[in-house]
């Protein structure tokens, strides 16, 4: 039951992720694409393109609003599960364990990086829309198009990030620091089983 439940969570999340990448990543190909507009036409474009990024970083907002506690939750319950499945393969003697335990743990590793990773993407892909931004032929451009690009470019100086609760943000470092934490439970439930024998 909770598989059914977990696994379409898993996949909605993600699909989040991948909606603010997407979106993020179409907008600075529409930027980038602007160097080919004749000046008359880059008026237009540049307010659909601002309101874009505003619209894009509402939802980003809304979606970490939505999911930090959820993800908090995620993460602790996967560090446990993966700290437990370590310590299984460590002191059990039956290789039918150590052989399911083992793809259980390649299976929560897989799970931490993929979440990681798509959130360190949405933060690259908005540090990049200021490099679009940047390229493009200023000179060519009126006063209040490029106060507007300017405006752009200082919107995306910060990164637009998914966190963790109040824990810090979801990046590949991240990732690092729960498999240090993991590998910190499994020495600690060694180190208490240990004394029990």
């Amino acid at each position: 039951m909770a598989v059914s439940i977990y696994c379409p969570f898993q996949i909605i999340l993600i699909n989040l992720f991948l909606t603010v990448i997407l979106r993020l990543k179409m907008l600075r190909a529409n930027i980038e694409s602007m160097r080919d507009f004749d000046t008359l036409d880059v008026n237009k474009f540049i307010r659909i393109y601002v309101k874009e990024h505003i619209d894009i970083m509402r939802n980003c907002r809304f979606l970490n609003d939505t999911m930090k506690y959820a993800m908090l939750l995620e993460f602790l319950i996967t560090s446990g599960e993966l700290s437990m499945f370590i310590f299984i393969v460590i002191m059990t003697s039956s290789p039918n364990s150590k052989m399911f335990s083992g793809a259980c743990i390649v299976n929560l590793l897989v799970k931490i990086l993929i979440l990681c990773w798509h959130a360190d993407q949405i933060r690259e892909e908005s540090i990049g829309i200021a490099d679009a931004v940047y390229e493009l032929p200023w000179l060519e451009y009126d006063k209040s198009d490029v106060t507007s690009l300017q405006i752009i470019m200082m919107r995306s100086q910060k990164p637009l990030t998914l966190t963790i609760g109040p824990f810090g943000t979801m990046t590949l470092e991240l990732a690092v620091k729960i498999f240090k934490a993991t590998y910190t439970y499994v020495t600690f439930m060694q180190n208490v089983y240990g004394k029990l024998d």
